[in-house]
């Protein structure tokens, strides 16, 4: 299927958060609170791997289109961006964030080395632009050419993080999911060939669809076995689309819409199905001794422990070239909040990039919707952090309400 460039009708509204149509963005406030490192970059608009299940899908198109088509990034007004921002030569948000080296993730949205890379090569231009700043990025990808010449030398010559997003070792469910993408094994190799290049790989087990594959172990285990470092993982979150759940149920050969609302483990918010907050902690002290046995770091996507223990959600400033160039970090979860701490003490030594955004985000008193177990004081608009009772009575609640839905 040839990749080619096609007008793409802008599906927000003026004045609407933009991130999908823009090549360089910083995430939304509630995404910065569940990755710190939540300044992207999709090189393309659109992806050719077609995946069953991907969100992005229906999220970057307006009405009906189906992404058939891909649209390149302007590379030369990205460009431009990144070496006025890194130059202190221009002063918005995404600039402050290329001047405190805030590692830039690779394919936040769409996979940056799909087949339309190989026509168009914006990812190819984006890295030697970064590697000749010596600029950290995360790469998320399941293409192959990301371990090929000449990405594989950039990488293993810059600070890189290189995330293999691999869901099963099981074929046959991997070619109706994921149809145009590399098998499993030629996956694991990708995973190989990076490690023995010296980069650092992470496994991105995901998504984890339930009911469909919720064992990961062997998909652990390969990749531990290629040199990957770390385990990330999330739950499937599926939007309340028409378009997303007949993908998906043609795909597995069930509907899969009316299994979920069978299952009693599944929340509905409004939006979307997920697993529950109770649920999903079972998932994960169920998926923990797993990759305990092979020492890897393991990192579930935002998990709903109130003291979890982690700086970030994949771990990176562990590595060189990462750490220390983002302190604010600590603000991840609410990590710094204890009993009605204040906007001055949490932001404090922080070096957040978007101070007085943030101040009014906190100020609203809506910090508690995007950080599980902590609560608003509105008399003095300072948070306090639940105790463990109180944070499982709020998750049965949840769980509870949900089901009503």
């Amino acid at each position: 299927m040839p990749a080619r460039e096609i007008a793409v009708k802008n599906p927000f509204k003026k004045g609407q958060f933009q991130p999908y149509t823009a090549p360089l963005y910083l995430g939304r406030y509630q995404a910065r609170h569940k990755c710190p490192y939540s300044f992207n970059c999709n090189p393309y608009l659109g992806c050719l791997h077609k995946c069953k299940y991907c969100f992005s899908d229906h999220i970057q198109t307006a009405k009906h289109t189906r992404f058939d088509y891909v649209r390149p990034a302007d590379i030369e007004k990205m460009e431009s961006h990144i070496i006025n921002g890194i130059k202190g030569k221009q002063h918005d948000k995404i600039s402050k964030c290329l001047q405190m080296r805030i590692p830039i993730k690779i394919g936040a949205m769409t996979d940056p080395f799909q087949p339309a890379e190989k026509e168009f090569k914006i990812t190819l231009r984006l890295l030697e632009l970064l590697n000749r700043q010596k600029y950290p990025v995360i790469v998320n990808t399941k293409g192959s050419l990301v371990a090929e010449e000449p990405y594989i030398s950039l990488l293993a010559s810059m600070p890189s993080v290189v995330q293999i997003s691999l869901m099963s070792m099981n074929d046959d469910l991997i070619s109706r999911l994921e149809p145009y993408v590399p098998s499993p094994k030629d996956r694991i190799k990708i995973i190989s060939k990076l490690s023995e290049a010296g980069i650092v790989t992470q496994l991105r087990a995901a998504p984890i669809i339930p009911m469909v594959n919720e064992d990961i172990s062997d998909v652990v285990s390969a990749a531990y076995l290629a040199g990957a470092k770390d385990v990330l993982f999330h739950i499937l979150f599926m939007k309340k689309n028409p378009y997303a759940f007949e993908k998906l149920s043609g795909a597995l050969g069930f509907n899969y819409l009316k299994t979920l609302r069978n299952n009693k483990h599944w929340a509905f918010d409004g939006k979307g199905y997920s697993y529950s907050m109770s649920d999903y902690q079972k998932y994960i002290d169920s998926v923990k001794p797993i990759v305990a046995r092979t020492g890897m770091g393991f990192y579930p996507e935002n998990p709903p422990v109130p003291d979890n223990p982690w700086t970030s959600c994949c771990g990176v400033e562990k590595y060189t070239g990462f750490e220390n160039n983002m302190s604010w970090v600590l603000m991840i979860r609410g990590r710094k909040i204890g009993n009605h701490t204040s906007f001055a003490e949490y932001i404090r030594g922080s070096g957040c990039p978007y101070v007085a955004d943030f101040k009014r985000k906190w100020d609203s008193g809506v910090l508690d919707q995007v950080i599980p177990g902590i609560y608003f004081n509105p008399e003095d608009k300072t948070y306090s952090r639940m105790n463990a009772l109180e944070f499982e009575r709020m998750c049965e609640n949840d769980s509870k309400a949900s089901r009503r839905k």
